[in-house]
């Protein structure tokens, strides 16, 4: 009788072990894995042109190859391609004189946009912006636009010292 009663203990036992340890070992193995981090963001900031204190004119000054993107999913995916490429090259040569501009045609879907984020995020490119209704994707600033830069900053803010009191 000693024995039947050591069988079910045992028996009970081990299945409590399978189900409270196994999901806790399962729980243990993703949160060190970092599969409950949410990765599924871009960020994405957004400028008012109309601001007084821009101080480019909009869109940047550049030979841009434009694309119209419209409700038919067979061109704009053969755009897309042939787009990709170029901005691969923009973004390997640092050109300072080329750019791409996507222009949404009416029909056009939100997913278009997302895809050409997705795309700038992949080729590395560091500066795209969203204006009206084009979608500009330039490698990186020419040195007379970074000129023009520090020379607006210091002209805005002159009068500003950095201190840490």
């Amino acid at each position: 009788m000693g024995r039947f009663r050591s069988k079910r203990f045992s028996y009970f036992t081990g299945l409590g072990a399978v189900v409270l340890l196994l999901p806790a070992l399962a729980y243990a193995y993703m949160y060190n894995a970092d599969m409950f981090s949410d990765d599924r963001c871009l960020n994405l900031a957004m400028i008012d042109p109309n601001r007084e204190y821009w101080p480019y004119p909009l869109p940047f000054e550049r030979k841009y190859a434009t694309y119209i993107i419209d409700a038919d999913k067979e061109r704009n995916k053969d755009k897309f391609k042939e787009a990709r490429e170029l901005i691969h090259t923009l973004a390997n040569t640092s050109d300072t004189i080329n750019g791409v501009r996507f222009d949404f045609a009416k029909g056009s879907k939100y997913s278009n946009l997302i895809k050409m984020i997705t795309i700038c995020h992949e080729e590395d490119i560091d500066f795209f912006m969203l204006l009206d209704n084009s979608f500009y994707v330039i490698s990186e600033l020419s040195s007379s636009e970074i000129k023009k830069e520090k020379d607006w900053f210091k002209e805005r803010y002159s009068g500003y010292t950095m201190s840490s009191e």
